[in-house]
């Protein structure tokens, strides 16, 4: 560090706009979120969208609204220029998408911009040019009334920004995400995107709901579901897809307050509690709120992106957000009654001969109930005395071996592997142990190139969302070297004719699975096949448990246990833990 003393100055207005610009313009998808909220606010009936190269060559936003009058050109480009609030209190009675005028300004500080803009009662209108925050000329120009922007070369002048930027596909995908988000509540305009000179999606104006199948897919044309309440703090109305078109896929969720986009991972998992029971734990149901309230009831000026809001009656909203999910899902009869006093008993158990360690053998009832109950009156205790409890593990070395012959042991729900063990007993999860196993038997063909296929029955026509379309062509190799064979019908579907002859994966759920392989985080060019072979293990994990027996739970056991530290699972966490003894009797005598 250097100690020398400096003195204070003011920064140069080219590195305000630069550092203004790290907060504003983070990717490509931020540049065309900016321009296009802007068209909208210019009450643009017609918005299309170019793109090159992922927005790194080119973005370039056309629209017919309002324009630029020559006498206001020069200003647009100057920080803190807005024709959208004029004093403190505007911000509290906001209808439009910005406000802060930092977006242009921040967006000429790191590339080229090239302009033209008429407003509809002038003949002649304006041509600028800008680059690195200067302004190099502005002249007349004959255009088409509204706005022609185009930015060239982003972040140009800040070298070691564009190396942080993604791959093409990653940085395709995230603007795809904007598209998305802006052109779902603005159903009355029509907007086109175009990538790499080709014509990618138009959207012609339309009812709302139509907007949505459109973007989400002509598969929820039957299964959304209408919501719309008014309430004295908020109206609340959107749309929730029916259970049976939850996907693996976290896509397809948005929230909108006052028009806006907004992500809230407290109001979503209120979705969610609504789902509970009628979804798998790791399927996700489509949902679209729009959330209207008086201005002044939320603030948009959290954060530069401003997707995170802050709302005035936060909690109200929330639960009454998982309340009309409810009632949406019980008016289709989606809802099954649900007997809380019931308890799962299914249980199995295999015996061995050898072994004098016996578990009860009649279903957990009354004595369920009861430690329930227990629970629920000792928590505290537990939490005050025992909280280490659980981290008195015995944990097996590399170079041990069980005899599982001589194990005895039970298994809850198809799940939960409970065995006896010297001085303690092991509980194991078997879905974290089959995908060790399952991942163990991949890794081992890493080598071998090109796996077997196996012809399906029936081809399966999958259709690629428009944002994973580049990471799918790019992952098609790898994904066929495993077994998987595409053959293209269009531009954005496929039929898969094979699948790999291992049977991990069956015929029905391959669009859950590619889906599941294109979600994950920074695919891009180049597929990893590790995190590859663990989507692969853990989804054939969830199908092999549905066929365990007796048999099968031995030569699972007998499989890990002949691996090198058999407790390691494939996603960090442990597939088993052992308790002593003496842990066991602290957790009986903690509920004395």
């Amino acid at each position: 560090m250097n100690n020398t003393k400096r003195g204070i100055i003011i920064l140069k207005e080219q590195i305000i706009n630069q550092i203004a610009a790290g907060e504003v313009v983070q990717k490509p998808a931020s540049v065309v979120k900016e321009l296009t909220e802007n068209a909208i606010d210019a009450q643009a009936t017609t918005i299309d969208i170019v793109i090159q190269n992922a927005g790194k060559s080119l973005i370039q936003v056309i629209d017919d609204g309002q324009g630029i009058y020559p006498e206001d050109v020069s200003l647009a480009f100057e920080r803190h220029a807005t024709s959208k609030i004029y004093d403190i209190n505007d911000i509290y009675d906001l209808y439009s998408y910005g406000f802060r005028g930092e977006a242009l300004a921040s967006i000429a500080a790191v590339s080229r911009i090239e302009m033209f803009t008429r407003p509809e009662d002038r003949e002649i209108g304006s041509h600028a040019l800008v680059e690195n925050s200067k302004i190099l000329k502005i002249e007349p120009a004959a255009c088409p009334k509204g706005t022609n922007i185009l930015v060239k070369d982003l972040f140009y002048s800040v070298p070691a920004r564009r190396n942080f930027l993604k791959s093409d596909n990653v940085e395709m995908k995230n603007i795809w995400e904007e598209f998305y988000r802006i052109a779902i509540p603005n159903n009355n305009i029509t907007f086109s995107l175009t990538n790499n000179n080709e014509l990618k999606i138009k959207l012609l104006p339309t009812n709302l709901k139509q907007r949505i199948i459109e973007i989400f897919g002509k598969q929820y044309d039957s299964k959304l579901l209408y919501i719309e309440e008014e309430f004295p703090f908020a109206t609340i109305k959107g749309f929730i897809s029916n259970p049976t078109a939850a996907k693996k896929n976290r896509g397809n969720q948005y929230f909108y307050a006052n028009g806006r986009y907004f992500r809230s991972p407290y109001f979503h998992q209120m979705i969610m509690k609504a789902y509970e029971g009628l979804i798998d734990k790791e399927t996700f149901p489509a949902y679209v709120f729009f959330i209207t309230l008086p201005p002044h009831k939320l603030d948009v000026n959290v954060h530069p992106s401003k997707i995170e809001i802050k709302f005035q009656d936060e909690h109200l909203i929330a639960a009454t957000l998982n309340s009309l999910a409810k009632k949406a899902l019980g008016i289709s009869g989606l809802m099954p009654d649900i007997d809380f006093d019931a308890i799962p008993t299914h249980i199995f158990s295999i015996n061995s001969s050898k072994s004098n360690f016996n578990f009860p053998k009649h279903p957990l009832t009354d004595t369920t109930q009861l430690f329930n109950q227990k629970i629920n009156t000792q928590r505290d205790i537990i939490n005050e005395n025992y909280k280490d409890l659980f981290n008195e593990i015995s944990l097996i070395e590399n170079d041990s071996k069980i005899n599982y012959d001589n194990l005895e042991f039970q298994v809850f729900d198809n799940r939960i592997l409970i065995t006896k063990m010297k001085d303690g007993i092991l509980v194991g999860d078997i879905e974290a142990i089959l995908a060790r196993l399952i991942f163990e038997q991949l890794s081992k063909n890493k080598n071998n190139i090109n796996s077997e296929s196996q012809q399906v029955l029936f081809p399966i026509i999958i259709t690629i969302d428009s944002k994973f379309l580049g990471t799918f062509l790019s992952a098609q190799s790898t994904l066929e070297s495993l077994g998987f064979k595409f053959e293209k019908i269009s531009n954005n579907q496929f039929q898969a004719v094979g699948i790999p002859a291992h049977g991990y994966i069956k015929e029905e759920d391959i669009e859950d699975f590619v889906y599941q392989i294109l979600e994950l985080p920074e695919t891009g060019a180049a597929i990893n096949i590790n995190k590859l072979y663990i989507s692969l293990a853990l989804h054939g994990a969830k199908k092999q448990l549905m066929t365990l027996t007796p048999d099968s739970i031995n030569n699972i056991l007998s499989e890990l246990f002949s691996l090198p530290d058999p407790q390691k699972g494939i996603g960090g966490k442990n597939n088993f833990i052992i308790l002593s003894l003496n842990n066991l009797l602290q957790l009986i005598q903690s509920y004395e």
